[in-house]
């Protein structure tokens, strides 16, 4: 089974390490997936720590608001964007 899991995030630079990793080792027994993660215009280091995270968790999308357009937004882009018909939402 192939599963999106979209993540709509803002200024989490603080926790989104620890939630992706959370993330992953809990996904990986269970097969595919990947992990979308939508910065909604974040101004604090969190698009540096994803992409950072990139390097270590090859499931992770990363896709980046210009602005903080809100949570909605943000969690529709992610969901667009989801390989997967079966999605799930964190947020």
């Amino acid at each position: 089974m192939r599963v999106s899991v979209v993540i709509p995030v803002h200024n989490e630079a603080e926790n989104i390490g620890r939630l992706l990793l959370e993330v992953e080792s809990a996904l990986t027994p269970e097969g595919h997936f990947e992990i979308v993660v939508v910065d909604d215009g974040s101004s604090d280091n969190t698009a540096q720590i994803l992409n950072d995270l990139k390097q270590t968790i090859k499931t992770l999308r990363v896709i980046r608001h210009k602005s903080c357009y809100g949570q909605s937004t943000a969690l529709m882009t992610g969901i667009r964007a989801a390989a997967s018909p079966l999605i799930a939402t964190l947020g």
